[in-house]
């Protein structure tokens, strides 16, 4: 495969390079149109100055039996310029001489014509001459041809003077251009040199180092999203060590147990009803694990981006009042009142798996928290054009303290109870993203001693 020679050089070498390939084109090409513009101009006012002697000369011929003549030749000519005047014929009248002109004035004498006209021609010694033809007349017959000519040395030593002007400066100005491109570009290049050596600096095992920000251009903004990119690197590296260790210890628990039920088992030979008490401690240990299990599953998958919706259109009203009744028979068992306030016919676009494990880890944890005697209160309405869940408990509630970490993941409130209720800190986590997933929000408000609210709101509609 081919590849373009300049992908091999360096950033500041190829801003030189392209500076000075831009500025030798603007250059060429402001040189050839100052050539061409001068060129131009000094025809043009070489032709006016030709017309001007050819009709002053053209004023003062004289006509005697129908042949042109002057009464004596002119003296006041511009320098390198001569004239020649032709009869009808051809025949030469009157002619001045220049040095270089014979050539052409032996040549064939112009046709007669009734318009003037210009024209170059080249003598033997290779001068360029300008020559303007013009028609005597007389009565309004052409009687002969009025020749005024004038080198045009002058004019090419002009643009000489200029070409050689312009082989000189170009060059000179691409040099200069080139010494401050290389001095321009490495001083802006410089913080990228050193954004390249800091972030080499940077890795697993620091990556609490950052760029100094002292400017507020490109470069500066490449700096400070640079440093924002870090800190969310940072930030996730820390969360992925947290999530490992917060793992590691709550599986490490049941783990122990397990292996340590099994230990007791094996010690001594038991009855049937002592190995079913012990199958049945060790299956609750694998059913713990394989739910903590579960979940760091699905919060992996979360953080991987691979957990992915199936959107359908849901009775909300119907789905949350469905599993309130599949739960009431626990809330029977430990003495506690469910009581419902569902607005029946509330319709929303969402995922029933997902919204379905939402309402019972919420209505769940109520009903685990909240003491024999006590209330759990589940209420669906609309509110501000937004779907309202909200449940609410007459628990022990949670201190102040822990409500801003309540959605972290692996954090308990109250540990110690938290694990008799076979918890791992991760449900409401879970929730939370559910919740998120579904362009929603999700508050908790609490007072000790007065219970926990948990507010849910997603959009109407489908």
């Amino acid at each position: 495969m081919r590849t373009n020679p300049l992908d091999r050089l360096s950033l500041r070498v190829k801003i030189v390079v392209w500076n000075t390939l831009l500025l030798f084109a603007f250059c060429f090409g402001l040189g050839i149109f100052f050539y061409k513009t001068l060129q131009h101009n000094l025809y043009v006012t070489l032709d006016r100055e030709l017309a001007s002697a050819a009709s002053q000369l053209a004023a003062t011929v004289d006509v005697q039996n129908g042949q042109p003549s002057l009464p004596e030749e002119p003296d006041l000519l511009p320098s390198n310029t001569v004239i020649t005047i032709y009869d009808r014929a051809g025949k030469t009248v009157l002619a001045t001489t220049q040095p270089g002109w014979a050539a052409i004035f032996k040549s064939t004498p112009p046709p007669i014509q009734q318009q003037s006209r210009f024209q170059t021609l080249r003598s033997n010694d290779g001068t360029l001459w300008r020559i303007l033809y013009k028609p005597i007349t007389d009565s309004g017959h052409v009687i002969g041809i009025l020749q005024v000519a004038r080198s045009e040395s002058e004019i090419a030593s002009t643009l000489a003077q200029l070409l050689n002007l312009m082989l000189l400066t170009i060059p000179v100005a691409l040099v200069l251009a080139t010494t401050g491109g290389f001095f321009l570009a490495n001083r802006a290049l410089k913080p990228v040199d050193e954004i390249t050596r800091t972030a080499a600096r940077i890795s697993t095992n620091d990556l609490a180092i950052r760029l100094h920000v002292l400017r507020n251009d490109e470069i500066g903004r490449l700096a400070t999203t640079f440093n924002s990119m870090l800190d969310r690197l940072q930030a996730a590296f820390q969360r992925q060590k947290q999530f490992t260790a917060d793992a590691s210890h709550e599986l490490r628990t049941p783990l122990a147990t397990l292996i340590a039920t099994a230990d007791i088992a094996l010690e001594s030979p038991r009855s049937v009803q002592g190995y079913k008490q012990v199958i049945s401690s060790m299956r609750n240990d694998a059913q713990r694990m394989s739910a903590l299990v579960n979940d760091l599953l699905t919060l992996a998958r979360v953080d991987a981006g691979q957990e992915q919706l199936t959107l359908e259109k849901l009775d909300f009203s119907l789905l949350v009042q469905d599993t309130a009744d599949s739960l009431r028979s626990l809330a029977v068992q430990k003495g506690i009142a469910l009581l419902c306030d569902i607005t029946p016919s509330l319709f929303i676009s969402g995922d029933q798996l997902y919204l379905t494990r939402l309402v019972i880890n919420i209505i769940d944890n109520a009903i685990k928290y909240t003491p024999p005697g006590g209330t759990v209160r589940v209420t669906v309405a609309t509110i501000a054009k937004r779907l309202c869940l909200t449940v609410s408990d007459s628990g022990p509630g949670i201190a102040p303290e822990h409500l801003p970490h309540l959605f972290d993941r692996f954090y308990c409130a109250d540990t110690a109870r938290a694990r008799a209720q076979g918890g791992a800190g991760l449900g409401l986590a879970i929730c939370k993203w559910i919740v998120e997933a579904h362009h929603g929000d999700i508050a908790v408000s609490s007072q000790p001693g007065h219970g926990t609210t948990f507010t849910i709101r997603l959009p109407l509609g489908y």
